[in-house]
């Protein structure tokens, strides 16, 4: 389980993904190397990384069917704690289509967008919506510029 992986900077960038894989705070994995190229290449230097699930698995097919109102709630209370005192919030949406993979991902995410309401923020995705609708998984995604999520 992880809550958030931190790496402050004095631009920081929140990044919401679908769920914690394998990486930590010395070892990013390979969409954490995406998530920096990208954040960098858009002007920040430093990020958290919250997760609409932080429950970890390598694959979302792995994520438990059962959902576990507790541990969403503590999810939910750890982004409240790291968003407080914070402005002009900029969020990068990155967990694609796998938010179909369990039913209570979207719920999450709905719990979410309500939490950083509080704050001014601002919502991004990288390139194109996926055919649903969602901000696209940043794994194989080429660099781009963020563009505005309407939520």
């Amino acid at each position: 389980m992880r809550f958030a992986l931190i790496q402050e900077g004095l631009q920081t960038l929140f990044v919401i993904g679908l769920n914690p894989s394998t990486a930590d705070a010395c070892k990013p994995d390979r969409t954490m190397q995406a998530i920096i190229r990208i954040a960098e290449y858009n002007g920040f230097d430093g990020f958290i990384m919250f997760n609409l699930y932080p429950l970890r698995a390598t694959k979302p097919k792995d994520l438990p069917k059962e959902f576990d109102k507790e541990l969403h709630e503590r999810n939910l209370k750890e982004m409240v704690n790291l968003l407080q005192n914070r402005q002009n919030v900029k969020v990068w949406l990155a967990f694609g289509e796998y938010v179909n993979h369990r039913k209570y991902l979207l719920q999450c995410f709905k719990d979410i967008v309500k939490v950083f309401e509080q704050y001014d923020v601002h919502w991004y995705y990288i390139n194109d919506l996926t055919k649903s609708g969602f901000p696209p998984h940043p794994l194989y995604q080429k660099t781009s510029f963020f563009k505005l999520y309407h939520i």
